[in-house]
């Protein structure tokens, strides 16, 4: 495949990618610039009434007491939380609205609480319930091939290694998307149905684990969203690294900008990153056949400085010449 052919193929797979970000665009501005409207009149409220507050009541006089709300102390004289911001007590209305905000946690948590409790239980419930697997030995021995031969061993039985791209579960069948750094798009849909879905390893199966998978690959329709044309219909497969579930939550997209400069390389495992890193590649090397075509060759001249930088320990004596 050409290179052309490859940033082609890599600039069509980023399109579809940002279409429905780029259809949402203008929407999104518009209802940033509504939010921020109201958030900017809710703080003007917020400073008149704070600035009413603190001239109607004066300087508040505190007692021992703490409020449980707030863990602010309590006004002597009017019983309510003072505000170590104005050093005023908070109107009755404010600690209304407090009380009610810190009962919606209580019970938020609460529920969450719960929720872990009962997916913790579900999951133990599957690990004693979990069966184990042997490879068929009647069936024929697998070819090992990579992602981007996959379209050329339809129908026949094949080993691929990768990484866990994605992983979908249901209740009979599990849909992994399985990556080895080839193809385009680089990961092919492993189809595991019955007790394959059943195993420890598939009971605690997450992104990013290292795995081996036998089975036959069968046609599959393209459409405008998946332009494969097969995926594989797996009879046996090995867990070689297990990862572990918090890695879902290390970077996802609501992710700050410092989490995702500080976790980079786990960002640049997302397909959308990837596609990017793709394209750099396909450019920098279309430049560079382009030059080298030419009888050119390319240079890479020492980058040498006599100034302190910015860590003086890497700063020494070097006899170039």
């Amino acid at each position: 495949m050409s290179v052309v052919t490859r940033l082609d193929s890599a600039i069509s797979q980023l399109d579809t990618l940002l279409a429905p970000q780029t259809r949402g665009l203008l929407s999104n501005a518009a209802v940033n610039r509504s939010v921020a409207a109201i958030e900017e009149k809710k703080a003007e409220n917020d400073a008149k009434k704070s600035t009413m507050t603190k001239t109607t009541t004066g300087t508040a006089t505190p007692s021992t007491t703490t409020d449980e709300t707030t863990g602010w102390l309590l006004d002597a004289v009017s019983k309510r939380p003072i505000d170590p911001a104005t050093g005023a007590a908070i109107s009755q209305k404010q600690w209304k609205k407090l009380k009610t905000k810190a009962f919606k946690d209580r019970e938020k948590q609460k529920k969450e609480q719960l929720k872990a409790q009962e997916a913790a239980r579900k999951l133990q419930a599957k690990l004693a319930a979990a069966v184990s697997i042997q490879a068929d030995a009647s069936l024929p021995t697998a070819t090992r091939i990579y992602v981007r031969q996959a379209a050329t061993f339809i129908g026949q039985r094949v080993e691929l290694r990768g990484w866990v791209q994605y992983v979908r579960k249901q209740a009979h069948v599990m849909f992994v998307e399985l990556r080895d750094g080839t193809g385009s798009p680089p990961r092919l849909q492993c189809v595991f149905n019955g007790a394959l879905c059943n195993t420890k390893d598939a009971i605690l199966l997450n992104r990013e684990a290292t795995m081996i998978v036998f089975g036959t690959l069968v046609a599959r329709t393209a459409n405008a969203k998946d332009a494969r044309v097969c995926e594989l219909n797996v009879d046996y497969y090995q867990v070689i690294g297990a990862a572990d579930a918090d890695v879902n939550n290390i970077v996802n997209d609501s992710a700050l900008p410092q989490v995702q400069l500080d976790q980079r390389h786990w960002v640049i495992r997302h397909e959308r990153t990837a596609i990017m890193l793709r394209m750099r590649c396909y450019l920098t090397q279309a430049f560079r056949d382009f030059f080298y075509s030419r009888d050119m060759i390319e240079v890479t001249p020492p980058t040498l400085v006599q100034t302190q930088v910015e860590g003086g320990s890497t700063l020494f004596p070097l006899q170039y010449f």
